[in-house]
Protein backbone atom coordinates (compact mmCIF):
# COMPACT_ATOMS: atom_id res chain seq x y z
CA UNK A 1 0.00 0.00 0.00
CA UNK A 2 1.65 3.57 -1.05
CA UNK A 3 0.63 6.97 -0.09
CA UNK A 4 1.18 10.41 -2.23
CA UNK A 5 1.66 13.52 -0.54
CA UNK A 6 2.72 16.51 -2.09
CA UNK A 7 1.50 20.22 -2.83
CA UNK A 8 -0.27 20.49 -6.12
CA UNK A 9 1.76 17.73 -8.68
CA UNK A 10 5.14 17.53 -6.27
CA UNK A 11 5.18 14.15 -4.86
CA UNK A 12 6.64 15.33 -1.38
CA UNK A 13 6.89 11.08 -0.01
CA UNK A 14 5.94 7.79 -0.63
CA UNK A 15 6.19 5.06 1.67
CA UNK A 16 4.45 1.73 2.61
CA UNK A 17 2.28 0.72 5.00
CA UNK A 18 3.71 -2.26 7.44
CA UNK A 19 2.01 -6.01 8.31
CA UNK A 20 -0.69 -3.84 10.78
CA UNK A 21 -1.72 -0.86 8.00
CA UNK A 22 0.12 1.68 9.79
CA UNK A 23 2.43 4.12 8.17
CA UNK A 24 4.73 7.23 8.68
CA UNK A 25 5.51 10.00 5.90
CA UNK A 26 8.51 11.79 5.94
CA UNK A 27 10.35 14.77 4.47
CA UNK A 28 8.24 17.47 5.39
CA UNK A 29 11.27 19.52 7.32
CA UNK A 30 10.88 23.28 7.02
CA UNK A 31 7.42 23.21 4.60
CA UNK A 32 5.22 23.41 7.61
CA UNK A 33 2.38 25.23 7.06
CA UNK A 34 1.84 24.40 3.54
CA UNK A 35 -1.32 22.18 2.55
CA UNK A 36 -0.73 19.14 1.55
CA UNK A 37 -2.79 16.33 -0.01
CA UNK A 38 -2.56 11.98 1.06
CA UNK A 39 -3.56 9.66 -0.63
CA UNK A 40 -3.76 5.46 -0.57
CA UNK A 41 -3.06 3.91 -3.73
CA UNK A 42 -2.86 -0.31 -3.95
CA UNK A 43 -4.37 -2.07 -7.72
CA UNK A 44 -7.54 -3.95 -6.78
CA UNK A 45 -8.29 -2.14 -3.70
CA UNK A 46 -10.72 0.93 -2.91
CA UNK A 47 -10.20 3.46 0.06
CA UNK A 48 -12.48 5.61 1.96
CA UNK A 49 -11.85 8.21 2.13
CA UNK A 50 -10.13 8.47 -0.80
CA UNK A 51 -7.21 11.37 0.22
CA UNK A 52 -7.29 13.87 2.72
CA UNK A 53 -6.52 17.31 3.22
CA UNK A 54 -3.82 18.38 5.50
CA UNK A 55 -2.02 21.75 7.07
CA UNK A 56 1.09 20.68 8.33
CA UNK A 57 2.56 23.27 11.01
CA UNK A 58 5.07 22.03 13.94
CA UNK A 59 3.16 18.97 15.36
CA UNK A 60 3.26 15.39 13.85
CA UNK A 61 -0.39 14.60 12.93
CA UNK A 62 -1.51 11.31 13.93
CA UNK A 63 -5.21 9.94 13.41
CA UNK A 64 -5.08 10.14 9.26
CA UNK A 65 -6.70 6.91 8.82
CA UNK A 66 -8.18 5.70 5.84
CA UNK A 67 -10.09 2.34 5.32
CA UNK A 68 -9.72 -0.50 2.52
CA UNK A 69 -11.83 -2.70 0.70
CA UNK A 70 -11.41 -5.01 -2.51
CA UNK A 71 -12.11 -2.70 -5.45
CA UNK A 72 -14.70 -4.77 -7.41
CA UNK A 73 -15.45 -4.77 -11.25
CA UNK A 74 -17.37 -5.34 -14.35
CA UNK A 75 -17.15 -7.73 -17.17
CA UNK A 76 -19.00 -7.90 -20.68
CA UNK A 77 -18.67 -9.30 -23.84
CA UNK A 78 -20.87 -10.83 -26.56
CA UNK A 79 -21.39 -14.16 -27.90
CA UNK A 80 -21.73 -13.85 -32.01
CA UNK A 81 -22.50 -17.06 -34.33
CA UNK A 82 -19.13 -17.30 -35.90
CA UNK A 83 -18.01 -13.76 -37.52
CA UNK A 84 -21.81 -12.36 -37.92
CA UNK A 85 -23.61 -10.14 -36.07
CA UNK A 86 -26.07 -12.57 -34.63
CA UNK A 87 -25.59 -13.34 -30.93
CA UNK A 88 -26.31 -16.51 -29.34
CA UNK A 89 -28.71 -16.90 -26.49
CA UNK A 90 -28.84 -18.79 -23.62
CA UNK A 91 -24.47 -19.56 -23.83
CA UNK A 92 -23.75 -19.85 -20.13
CA UNK A 93 -20.50 -17.73 -19.53
CA UNK A 94 -18.19 -19.11 -16.65
CA UNK A 95 -15.86 -17.03 -14.53
CA UNK A 96 -13.74 -18.87 -12.24
CA UNK A 97 -10.75 -17.54 -11.01
CA UNK A 98 -9.09 -16.74 -7.18
CA UNK A 99 -9.29 -13.14 -6.10
CA UNK A 100 -6.39 -11.43 -4.99
CA UNK A 101 -7.32 -11.56 -1.01
CA UNK A 102 -7.20 -15.56 -2.33
CA UNK A 103 -10.96 -16.15 -2.03
CA UNK A 104 -11.83 -18.62 -4.63
CA UNK A 105 -14.67 -17.80 -6.94
CA UNK A 106 -16.96 -19.19 -8.79
CA UNK A 107 -19.88 -17.42 -11.54
CA UNK A 108 -22.36 -18.17 -14.41
CA UNK A 109 -24.10 -15.44 -16.95
CA UNK A 110 -25.96 -16.18 -19.13
CA UNK A 111 -26.42 -14.86 -22.62
CA UNK A 112 -29.74 -12.51 -23.61
CA UNK A 113 -31.18 -12.76 -27.30
CA UNK A 114 -28.20 -10.25 -28.49
CA UNK A 115 -25.38 -12.62 -27.49
CA UNK A 116 -24.69 -10.25 -24.22
CA UNK A 117 -23.46 -10.95 -21.21
CA UNK A 118 -22.23 -9.20 -17.96
CA UNK A 119 -21.04 -9.58 -14.56
CA UNK A 120 -21.24 -7.04 -11.70
CA UNK A 121 -19.37 -5.95 -8.88
CA UNK A 122 -16.58 -8.87 -9.53
CA UNK A 123 -13.31 -8.86 -6.90
CA UNK A 124 -9.78 -8.03 -8.26
CA UNK A 125 -7.88 -10.93 -9.63
CA UNK A 126 -6.93 -13.57 -11.77
CA UNK A 127 -9.77 -15.61 -13.82
CA UNK A 128 -10.36 -17.85 -16.65
CA UNK A 129 -13.98 -16.58 -18.74
CA UNK A 130 -15.53 -19.89 -20.55
CA UNK A 131 -18.17 -20.13 -22.79
CA UNK A 132 -20.77 -23.41 -22.58
CA UNK A 133 -23.11 -24.48 -24.98
CA UNK A 134 -24.08 -28.21 -26.11
CA UNK A 135 -23.51 -28.61 -29.63
CA UNK A 136 -21.36 -25.47 -29.93
CA UNK A 137 -17.63 -24.75 -29.93
CA UNK A 138 -16.12 -21.39 -28.74
CA UNK A 139 -13.40 -19.38 -30.41
CA UNK A 140 -11.71 -18.71 -27.91
CA UNK A 141 -12.39 -21.75 -25.57
CA UNK A 142 -11.15 -19.53 -22.76
CA UNK A 143 -10.06 -16.41 -22.13
CA UNK A 144 -7.84 -15.50 -18.91
CA UNK A 145 -8.44 -12.44 -17.32
CA UNK A 146 -6.01 -10.34 -15.26
CA UNK A 147 -8.25 -8.19 -13.27
CA UNK A 148 -6.60 -5.09 -11.04
CA UNK A 149 -8.11 -1.66 -12.14
CA UNK A 150 -11.21 -0.51 -15.02
CA UNK A 151 -13.91 -3.00 -16.60
CA UNK A 152 -13.33 -5.59 -18.69
CA UNK A 153 -15.54 -4.73 -21.51
CA UNK A 154 -15.77 -6.99 -25.23
CA UNK A 155 -14.73 -9.78 -23.52
CA UNK A 156 -16.10 -11.33 -26.86
CA UNK A 157 -16.20 -15.07 -28.47
CA UNK A 158 -17.47 -16.58 -31.62
CA UNK A 159 -19.59 -19.57 -31.15
CA UNK A 160 -19.52 -22.30 -34.03
CA UNK A 161 -22.07 -25.47 -34.33
CA UNK A 162 -20.62 -28.70 -33.80
CA UNK A 163 -22.11 -31.18 -36.63
CA UNK A 164 -22.25 -34.70 -36.34
CA UNK A 165 -22.10 -36.79 -39.13
CA UNK A 166 -23.17 -40.38 -39.17
CA UNK A 167 -22.12 -43.13 -42.25
CA UNK A 168 -21.96 -46.54 -42.83
CA UNK A 169 -24.13 -49.19 -42.66
CA UNK A 170 -27.80 -48.29 -41.52
CA UNK A 171 -27.92 -49.02 -37.38
CA UNK A 172 -23.98 -48.60 -37.06
CA UNK A 173 -23.18 -45.18 -35.74
CA UNK A 174 -19.62 -43.76 -36.99
CA UNK A 175 -19.79 -40.00 -35.80
CA UNK A 176 -17.12 -37.45 -37.50
CA UNK A 177 -16.65 -34.56 -36.66
CA UNK A 178 -16.36 -31.79 -39.70
CA UNK A 179 -13.24 -30.45 -39.21
CA UNK A 180 -11.36 -33.43 -37.79
CA UNK A 181 -8.96 -36.08 -39.30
Amino acid sequence: LKFWTGTDTTIVDVTITDTFGNYTLNGFGALGGISYQVVPRAAGWAFTPAGTNLILVDADRTGVDFTAAEATYQISGRVAVGTSASGLLDVRVNLAGRTLSGTLFNLNAYTDGAGNYQFNNIPAGDYNLTPQRTGWIFDPETRPLSIRENPFVNQDFGAYLLITLTYGPVGVPNPVDIGEE
